[in-house]
C-alpha cells in the first residue's frame, strides 16, 4: 500500500474503484475542494483500492496523490478480485476510528459532509445513512431524492434502527460508521455477498444505533448496468442481500422475518417483472434461495402465482375491452 499515513485522521473515506478514471478524478478533486473549504484536511484521509483497472485509473490516483491536501493511501490490486473483496480490502486496511464508503462515481454534498464531520468530532457512535439523488454522467439529476421531505431521525441501538436503515443501506455511498469490530464480525459470521455494506450498517445499528440524514442527498451517477463489472443475476441479488440478515449476530428470528418482508416490499423492482412474466422460473429461484427464512419462502410460493394470475387477468380484460371498443367504433 502506497501513500501517506493518516495518523491524526478521525475519518477515512474508503473508495473501492474499477475502470472509471474520469469520474474518479472528478470525485477526488471534488473531495479536495470540500475538505479545504471545511478546513477538514487534517481530520479526513482517503483510502482507495484500485481493482486492477485496465484504464488510466492508477495514473489518476498517482497524479492526485502528488498534490493531495489530505492524507491518501492506495492499494493496487494485481488482479481483479471482485466487488466484495475490493470493498473489504478498504475496510481491512483502514486505521481511523470512523470510516465512510464512497463510490468512485458518487459525489458527497457539502451539507452531508458537514454533518459527518460534526458527528465524528463529537465522538458519536451511531452509523449514518444519507439520502441520494440519481444523476446522469454529466451530473444532471433525473430523479427525486430518496426520502425527500423527510427530516433527520436518530435511533438508539436496537430493532427500530434496523427497521429504518437496513433496506436503505444497499446504496453504499455515504454510509459512515465506527470501524472497530465491523470487519472482524463480518468475517466471523461467514458472510460473503455483494452487499457487505448492508452488514456493516445493520451490525452498527443493532449495537450502536443509527442516524438517518436525508436533508443533504449525495449525487449518485447512474451509468447503466452494462457498464458495471457485476450483475443482478436472475434473483436480483435477493439472496446476497438477505444473507446479511441471516448472519447478523444477535438478530432474533422474527425480527429477521420482519426485515425480510420490508426488503421485499421496498425492493420489488428486483423481482416483480420476472415473477409476473415467468412465475415458474421465479418459483425455481425462490426454491434455491439459501438465505431467506422459511416464512418468506412460503409466502412467495403462495403470492407469486396469485400475483401472476391477477396480472394475466388484467391483461386479458384490457385486450377484451380494447376489442369491444374497436367493434363499437
Amino acid at each position: 500500500m502506497s501513500g501517506s499515513t493518516p495518523e491524526k485522521a478521525l475519518l477515512q473515506i474508503l473508495i473501492p474503484t474499477y475502470a472509471r478514471a474520469e469520474l474518479l478524478e472528478q470525485n477526488l478533486n471534488s473531495l479536495a475542494e470540500l475538505l479545504i473549504k471545511l478546513q477538514a484536511c487534517d481530520d479526513v484521509a482517503l483510502l482507495i483500492s484500485n481493482n486492477a483497472s485496465p484504464d488510466h485509473t492508477a495514473e489518476v490516483i498517482n497524479t492526485f496523490s502528488a498534490q493531495a491536501p489530505m492524507p491518501l493511501q492506495c492499494i493496487e490490486q494485481s488482479t481483479n478480485i471482485g466487488l466484495e473483496p475490493n470493498a473489504l480490502a478498504c475496510l481491512q486496511a483502514a486505521t481511523a476510528p470512523y470510516v465512510m464508503f464512497l463510490g468512485d462515481d458518487d459525489f458527497l454534498s457539502e451539507g452531508y459532509l458537514k454533518q459527518v464531520l460534526a458527528h465524528v468530532r463529537a465522538g458519536r457512535q451511531e452509523c449514518l445513512c444519507p439520502s441520494f439523488r440519481e444523476c446522469d454522467i454529466d451530473g444532471v439529476p433525473f430523479s427525486r431524492a430518496r426520502d425527500e421531505g423527510l427530516g433527520e431521525k436518530d435511533f438508539k441501538p436496537g430493532f427500530k434502527a434496523l427497521w429504518w436503515l437496513a433496506w436503505r443501506s444497499h446504496q453504499m455511498s455515504g454510509l459512515c460508521f465506527v470501524r472497530a469490530g465491523v470487519y472482524e464480525t463480518y468475517r466471523q459470521a461467514g458472510c460473503a455477498n455483494l452487499y457487505p455494506f448492508v452488514f456493516f450498517v445493520i451490525f452498527s445499528a443493532l449495537n450502536r444505533g443509527g442516524r438517518l440524514l436525508p436533508q443533504y442527498p449525495l449525487r449518485v451517477t447512474s451509468i447503466g448496468q452494462q457498464s458495471k463489472d457485476w450483475s443482478y443475476g436472475d434473483d436480483g441479488l435477493i439472496d446476497d442481500f438477505l444473507q446479511n440478515y441471516k448472519k447478523l449476530p444477535g438478530l432474533a428470528f422474527w425480527a429477521r422475518v420482519a426485515l425480510e418482508f420490508q426488503f421485499l416490499r421496498g425492493q420489488r423492482w428486483r423481482y416483480k417483472e420476472l415473477m409476473i412474466k415467468n412465475p415458474g422460473k421465479f418459483l425455481a429461484i425462490v426454491w434455491r434461495l439459501q438465505n431467506a427464512s422459511w416464512v418468506v419462502k412460503s409466502y412467495l410460493f403462495i403470492y407469486a402465482p396469485l400475483k401472476a394470475g391477477r396480472e394475466s387477468l388484467k391483461r386479458s380484460s384490457s385486450r377484451s375491452n380494447g376489442g369491444s371498443n374497436k367493434k363499437s367504433a
